[in-house]
């Protein structure tokens, strides 16, 4: 049986005799060829589970696509096509492996909230060679090494290992706060680019690489890093950003380390896990992501956030949970400018206005 689109039929014509002329010489080419060697059967099974992986996430979104067309959801299309989009492709000598080296913290939403299934949720292991792509939001992972990472929206980054992915473009942050090298020679998380490679040295750092490769710049909030390229290296302390050309000219630069420039980095937060725990921690928590140091007014004011204990703020985000959470505990949050900004949390002024 065979079968031809009605593109096919209108813009295409059988030629008799053409096809066995065809097939003749395809023959003849695959003769000369010789026989192809046989690929390995490990190099197999990690292209197939690969494959396998890849198909149940398609399967999953054109169901989820079939069910919004038959109700009519135009929205939940439009939201959709907007949100991170998640591929994982085999790149010319960079094989799948079957290893996990990445877990999702946030994953990607529709405009409405809901979560778009087809696609890696909250909890999901990422392996080695997987190509992720975001769109319309961020996405946040934590690697294997223990290192937190944020996604921009319109970023594409293939992961490499669990202490390493390569940037292709768009902006990752990364926070190596919490996570330990297994040796004391080891990089918690290296960035690889096209214009050079970059290597936490214990820090919080944002990598950002223009489309195609024209500029990359390295922002360091806190530690230091270390930028090879054109073989030689340099270091970044926090406060400072390094900007590097194609051409290999580098500049240096102060940068603040809180404020508009890190803004991107809040979108995709995993949320504060405050159930049972004192209003100090949420403070503690809300000055460190946003690149502030918390100061109280009084030993008074600190004692009371001490004692203050809330429930949940699943779903909100930071500057959410912090105004809620103000908002019944008597406390006001302020900041005060500077190259070292403050979140100043102090008493509520009582009487009219307050």
């Amino acid at each position: 049986m065979s079968t031809s689109s009605k593109q096919g039929d209108s813009h295409h014509t059988d030629h008799p005799g053409g096809a066995g002329r065809d097939d003749a010489a395809i023959a003849a080419v695959l003769k000369h060829a010789g026989r192809r060697p046989e690929v390995p059967s490990d190099v197999m099974a990690e292209v197939k589970s690969a494959a396998r992986s890849q198909w149940r996430w398609t399967l999953q979104a054109e169901r989820r696509r079939r069910r919004l067309r038959a109700g009519g959801v135009v929205g939940g299309l439009l939201a959709a096509a907007a949100a991170m989009l998640l591929t994982i492709k085999a790149p010319s000598g960079f094989l799948p492996s079957s290893e996990p080296v990445a877990t999702v913290e946030v994953a990607a939403k529709a405009a409405n909230g809901e979560v778009i299934e087809g696609l890696p949720q909250l909890g999901d292991s990422l392996r080695a060679g997987a190509l992720v792509e975001t769109t319309g939001s961020g996405m946040a992972i934590r690697l294997f090494s223990g290192v937190a990472v944020r996604l921009d929206k319109d970023s594409r980054v293939r992961l490499r290992s669990r202490s390493s992915l390569e940037l292709l473009h768009g902006a990752i942050y990364a926070d190596a706060g919490d996570a330990s090298p297994s040796s004391k020679s080891e990089a918690l998380v290296t960035v690889r680019t096209d214009l050079g490679t970059v290597r936490d040295l214990g820090t919080r750092f944002a990598v950002r690489l223009d489309a195609p490769s024209t500029h990359l710049e390295v922002l360091v909030r806190d530690g230091s890093v270390e930028l090879e390229h054109d073989d030689r290296k340099d270091i970044a302390d926090g406060g400072e950003a390094l900007i590097l050309s194609p051409d290999g000219s580098l500049s240096r630069r102060r940068i603040p380390t809180s404020g508009p420039l890190w803004s991107w980095t809040l979108e995709a937060l995993p949320t504060f896990d405050a159930d049972g725990r004192p209003l100090h921690d949420l403070l503690v928590w809300a000055a460190y992501e946003s690149g502030r140091r918390l100061h109280y007014a009084s030993p008074e004011v600190e004692s009371a956030a001490s004692e203050i204990v809330f429930g949940s703020y699943a779903d909100l985000s930071l500057q959410e949970a912090l105004e809620t959470s103000l908002a019944s505990s008597g406390l006001r949050a302020s900041t005060e400018p500077g190259e070292d900004e403050l979140l100043i949390v102090s008493a509520r002024a009582s009487g009219p206005g307050s």
